[in-house]
This record gives C-alpha cells, sequence and structure tokens, in this order.
C-alpha cells in the first residue's frame, strides 16, 4: 500500500513537470494519471521523492518557449543566448530583480543608520542618562581617602510648558539615604541654535527642600504635584552645556560651565565650576570645584571627577562592607572632599 502511494505521488509530480514544460495548463494532476496522460513507462528510475524534488528544482529555472519545446532544443543549450548561459530572458530578468532588490534593501538600511536625530533626542538622552540610582561605592574602595561612596538619585518630576524636562536630584552618603546633603531641581533642554552645543543642563535651588526629601523612593501620589514642583523652582545656581563625544571616546555626552563659572559663596568660595560627563555604560561623573577670589580651590575633590555607576544588585557581602561601618566622618575631611551645600 504505501508503494502505491508513492507510485502514485510519483506519477503526479510527473504530470506536473510534463505540463510545465510542454507550456499547458494542468488543472488536475491526479486525474490525469488516472486517465493515463502519464504511464509507468513515463516515470524515471529515481526514488519517490524524485519527481517533486525535480518540479521544485525546475520552477527556479526560468521556463522554456512554446516554440522550443516544439522543436525539441534541449534546456541550456544556450542557442537563445549568445553567452551560452542558458538563463534566457528569464535569467536576466531574475537578476534585474535580485539586483533591485539588493539596491532597495540598501537604501533603506542606509536611511536608516542616517535617520536624524533631532535637538530634544539628545534632551531626552541626557535626561534618561541622568535618571535612576547611581553609587560611587567602586570609587570608595580604590581611594577612600578622595572619595565617598555616595548615592546619587535623579528621577523626573515635571514638564514645563516648552518641554523642557525638569528632574529631582539628591545626594546622599551610602548609610544615610533618607538624609540627602545635596537637593537640585535639573532642567534639560536643547542649546540655543546659536550655540555650538547638544543639551543645556541647569541646576535650580528647591524652595522647600524638607519637603522634596526622597522625592523619587515615593509613592507618585505621596510627591509634590507637576503644578507644585514648578512653583518651588528657585533660584538658578549652575549652567553646564553638553555636546556629543568625539568619536572613539567613551563618553556619549560632556561639557563644563562657562568660563568663571557661577556665583558661590559656600566655604570661602567667590565663584563654583562643573564638569559632567556621560558614559555609554550608563556611568555619571561630575566634578564640582569652589574657588576663592585668588583662583584657589577651597572645596570639591581633587583628584578627579565623582563616578557616579548604576546600583548594582545588592548582596549579603556589601551589608559587611567596611566602607557601611567607618568611624565617623569629621566635618573638616567632608569639606575638603565634597561640597555639601554649595548654594
Amino acid at each position: 500500500m504505501r508503494a502505491l502511494g508513492c507510485r502514485l505521488r510519483q506519477r503526479m509530480g510527473w504530470a506536473m513537470v510534463k505540463a510545465w514544460a510542454s507550456g499547458r495548463e494542468l488543472v488536475d494532476p491526479l486525474a490525469e494519471v488516472l486517465d493515463g496522460v502519464v504511464t509507468v513507462g513515463d516515470l524515471p528510475p529515481k526514488t519517490c521523492d524524485f519527481s517533486l524534488s525535480l518540479l521544485f528544482g525546475l520552477r527556479t529555472s526560468p521556463r522554456p518557449s512554446r516554440s522550443r519545446v516544439r522543436r525539441g532544443i534541449p534546456m541550456g543549450s544556450g542557442e537563445d543566448n549568445p553567452g551560452g548561459t542558458g538563463g534566457g530572458v528569464g535569467g536576466i530578468v531574475r537578476g534585474a530583480v535580485l539586483k533591485a532588490l539588493v539596491v532597495f534593501g540598501g537604501v533603506l538600511l542606509i536611511r536608516r543608520l542616517r535617520r536624524s536625530t533631532t535637538r530634544w533626542d539628545h534632551a531626552r538622552a541626557v535626561a534618561d542618562a541622568l535618571s535612576g540610582e547611581k553609587f560611587s561605592r567602586e570609587q570608595a574602595r580604590k581611594d577612600p581617602g578622595n572619595y565617598f561612596n555616595l548615592r546619587m538619585l535623579t528621577c523626573p518630576a515635571t514638564e514645563m510648558v516648552d518641554g523642557s524636562g525638569v528632574l529631582y536630584f539628591e545626594q546622599a552618603f551610602w548609610r544615610a539615604p533618607e538624609k540627602p546633603f545635596r537637593q537640585r531641581f535639573y532642567m534639560v533642554k536643547p542649546c540655543p541654535k546659536e550655540m555650538k552645543c547638544d543639551v543645556e543642563l541647569s541646576s535650580y535651588a528647591i524652595r522647600d527642600v524638607e519637603e522634596y526629601k526622597n522625592f523619587c523612593d515615593r509613592r507618585k501620589d505621596q510627591r509634590p504635584q507637576p503644578e507644585e514642583v514648578i512653583a518651588d523652582i528657585a533660584e538658578h545656581l549652575t549652567t553646564i552645556h553638553l555636546s556629543r563625544c568625539e568619536r572613539g571616546k567613551r563618553c556619549l555626552y560632556e561639557g563644563s560651565t562657562t568660563p568663571g563659572g557661577f556665583p558661590n559663596s559656600w566655604s570661602g568660595a567667590a565663584y563654583c565650576t562643573s564638569d559632567l560627563s556621560i558614559h555609554k555604560n550608563g556611568e555619571i561623573h561630575i566634578w564640582d570645584k569652589g574657588f576663592d577670589d585668588d583662583g584657589n580651590q577651597v572645596w570639591g575633590t581633587k583628584a578627579g571627577p565623582y563616578e557616579f555607576k548604576p546600583a548594582p544588585k545588592s548582596n549579603y557581602d556589601d551589608m559587611f562592607s567596611p566602607l557601611n561601618f567607618s568611624a565617623p566622618l569629621s566635618l573638616e575631611k567632608i569639606e575638603s572632599s565634597y561640597a555639601i551645600d554649595d548654594q
């Protein structure tokens, strides 16, 4: 029974091959087999799958013209093709279609790769990179004499009418995240068209800092509402103009305050400067420094910027790290390494 079914499928496949070769339409291959149009003698001495594999293999070749079949010219003889390739008109058409598809696909790929990035795309990218919980834990482990294990937490607070994003920002020591020593609003928007930069990042004081402590850790219905946030944006502190990093650098954006910095009176300072870089691996490097009238640095780290990395998953070892159970810090040491309040 199995052999009979095999032979029947073979005959049906061969009927389709013969019909295709002669250029006629085959409506019912089973009927032709039963009517004796295809006999056992027509079948090649191959396996049961021969006819179907031959059929599908032939379908990829150019279809011969009826006149060619009548004259008995074998396929691939090269008579119709001076080049002797045997492809004929069908091969030329297929080649042209394939080239057109390759060119079309290449054009689409190039257009996708060259899709222009708008000014607002850069602003959103910077806001996204700043957001989240980040720590300077690795720096504190490698160089505890110059860096503390600080927690930096930033999240969206509201959006201005012109589309500028407002972020809430706070920093605290790792051991006391509920007691931030620095709180700010960041306003992120594209640089003015006349400036050679991509993103303008400005920091603002908060009218009532106590009301905003741990803003990002709270549920949204327990935070100050967007209209309250806008009303609580106080005096302007600093502005950093960020530009895309040059090819080959690890960073995505980098920038600093304008020459001369911004007025600052904390710890004997006359002005302060800030340098910021956003890196591909999610790191944020911040270097805030205060200077007196003579240009001497009076607060901020001298060894280099703080490097904040995205918060790793907590583990058992971190709970008992010496960094989290160090001796009480003296105010003198804190002042020499980091600005607690740079307003």
